[in-house]
């Protein structure tokens, strides 16, 4: 969690030990679906009073283009229109009184996650929800068939908005931090209680945010992927990051947030330029902005030289749009990602750095 956050969630840490002490009477409890089979068939009816989805389960994709087919139909979707033919949804659902005042507050706790957060934590939380799933069957989607066997891309698809990023987020942490309790089975939980335990978790040991490795030294430090962008970008390659930090071995990545302690020095011009020209794989995220600033021209210098040297296989180009970057040519290749989501635009440079994976 990021420092700018830390007053936030003390603020609701205060609010939710109040309410865990108030002894409320509302629980929380996650339950599965799937066609003709409810996790908990006593609670089926709380599905239709207070439930919020929080991820639906596709089975296995064989092949990239039938990923993104399906994404196309996620997309299309919107919370008032749940994403159909799923082989199996999740949802929280309540029990008990007042709900929504445990809603509001689930909201602003869920806002305080970053987007590569976010997408770090899910990438975890799918892990162990493929790895847990029974033997469902092949359904047909659109006219796309998908698996649940051992081989393909799973294909999990999460609620993105705050409440259920929070929920997923309690749920997730509990099963971590208190795995005796048998968090994966269907248990009824206090949802004030289990908010005031993840606070403090995050308050004292955050597992979301990264922090600055000890002992490494950047001006000797060799990185496989470094990214070089401009900032009004940072929100979309923050989850190429994460993605691509899930994949590879640790201090394989070079994203500025993760090492901002030893950034912060004199020179940094000098390093940076060293970081990129010493890269495995540099990926410039071109946009009509980024010739404009002036961190960015300093790295560009960099890429140019690699390009000058004929080191062609060190330099990957991802566009957002058809700015003119200066250095650039109209036969250079590059990535469009005004049609990639971030982690299909994380796999294409996956297959870069790891073309035999």
């Amino acid at each position: 969690m990021s420092l700018k956050n830390q007053g936030e969630l003390k603020r609701l840490h205060s609010a939710f030990e109040k309410e865990a002490d108030s002894f409320r009477n509302l629980m929380l409890s996650v339950i599965r679906v799937a066609k003709g089979w409810v996790s908990e068939p006593s609670k089926a009816k709380l599905l239709e009073r207070f439930a919020v989805p929080l991820w639906q389960y596709y089975g296995r994709v064989e092949t990239e283009d039938e990923y993104d087919r399906q994404m196309a139909i996620v997309r299309r979707s919107n919370a008032l229109n749940p994403i159909q033919g799923a082989q199996l949804y999740s949802y929280a659902v309540f029990e008990g009184d007042d709900p929504q005042k445990f809603m509001r507050m689930a909201k602003r706790a869920g806002n305080l996650f970053s987007d590569a957060e976010i997408i770090e934590f899910k990438t975890k939380q799918e892990a162990e929800i493929v790895s847990k799933l029974p033997g469902l069957r092949p359904v047909e989607v659109d006219g796309l068939q998908v698996w649940s066997g051992l081989f393909g891309r799973p294909m999990i698809v999460f609620n993105s908005n705050p409440t259920a990023v929070w929920l997923n987020y309690i749920h997730y942490n509990g099963a971590n931090t208190n795995p005796l309790l048998g968090r994966n089975h269907d248990l009824e939980l206090d949802p004030f209680a289990e908010s005031l335990l993840a606070i403090e978790h995050l308050i004292e040991d955050s597992t979301l945010s990264r922090q600055t490795p000890k002992g490494l030294d950047l001006r000797n430090h060799k990185f496989r992927v470094a990214f070089t962008f401009a900032g009004e970008n940072r929100s979309y390659v923050s989850q190429v990051a994460a993605v691509i930090k899930e994949k590879l071995n640790e201090n394989s990545v070079f994203y500025d947030e993760d090492y901002q302690a030893l950034l912060a020095r004199p020179n940094l011009d000098t390093l940076l330029q060293k970081i990129y020209l010493e890269a495995e794989l540099t990926v410039v995220f071109l946009c009509e902005r980024y010739a404009e600033k002036e961190g960015c021209g300093l790295e560009w210098r960099a890429i140019r030289e690699i390009i000058k040297k004929k080191q062609d296989d060190k330099v990957m180009f991802m566009r957002f749009d058809d700015g003119q970057v200066p250095g650039t040519f109209s036969i250079d290749g590059y990535i469009d990602l005004r049609t990639l989501t971030p982690p299909a635009a994380a796999n294409q440079i996956l297959n870069r750095v790891l073309p035999n994976r």
